[in-house]
């Protein structure tokens, strides 16, 4: 194991803070947002494009935090009444998440870094320890990284989604074999004031390696609209607003 590497906010902001106040200024020229559906464009899809470059995976999307990215992939990939095994470890977002979709929570063992035991998972699936299940929320935590690869064989085999909370562990270099979302159907990030990268308040994303899911995912986040217009399901509103891009 390593330390994590933590940069107090306040320390932050008084070495950027020009470079802050450089960037509202520009994002007022074009008060441009992107919520209930319409497309990114200039600071968000800049944003979009560099996160698609650093993490590898290249469907994004934005929203509030990452308690919505949570929520809006729950409802996507999973039907209520699912059972879904999240890490006995870590903060509460992630089981809450779970909750609130009317999902069954599960829980499974931590090793010693305090992330998921996957090698625990990996004999549990294969034992039926929790019976049927529709996901998995592996959570990265404070920005510790355990290979999803592990596991997500089986999952694919036993028809079982594996959504990632990556929440503090966004790719800033580190020296990792595993870079989170790579394995994942769906991987979720903070950008909340306490994370690196962070908005000046609150943010989370979440990436996808299809066009389908991404499609789906926009809907749900754009109050169930697709890109014609039509209300084509239900949905929520959640977006990452100009001035936090």
């Amino acid at each position: 194991m390593k330390k994590i590497g933590f940069v107090p906010h306040k320390r932050r902001i008084k070495k950027h803070k020009v470079e802050y106040l450089k960037a509202i200024a520009e994002v007022m020229e074009d008060p441009y947002q992107s919520e209930d559906g319409r497309d990114v464009r200039g600071v968000q899809l800049e944003l979009a494009n560099k996160c698609a470059e650093l993490s590898g995976v290249p469907y994004w999307t934005f929203t509030n935090c990452c308690t919505d990215a949570l929520q809006i992939a729950i409802h996507a990939l999973t039907k209520p009444g699912d059972q879904i095994l999240v890490s006995s470890y870590g903060w509460r977002a992630f089981a809450n998440a779970v909750s609130f979709m009317q999902r069954q929570v599960r829980f499974a063992d931590c090793d010693e870094s305090g992330n998921m035991d996957l090698d625990s998972v990996a004999e549990g699936l294969q034992n039926n320890r929790w019976g049927k299940l529709g996901a998995i929320i592996v959570v990265q935590n404070f920005g510790t990284v355990c290979d999803v690869r592990k596991i997500k064989p089986i999952c694919d085999e036993l028809n079982i989604t594996v959504i990632e909370d990556a929440a503090p562990a966004f790719q800033m270099g580190e020296s990792y074999d595993y870079k989170p979302g790579h394995a994942s159907d769906v991987v979720c990030f903070s950008f909340d004031f306490t994370k690196c990268p962070a908005t000046l308040g609150s943010g989370g994303g979440m990436a996808v390696h299809t066009p389908e899911l991404h499609n789906l995912i926009y809907e749900i986040s754009a109050h169930g609209r697709a890109k014609d217009t039509t209300i084509v399901r239900t949905g929520t509103k959640s977006y990452l607003d100009v001035t936090s891009c």
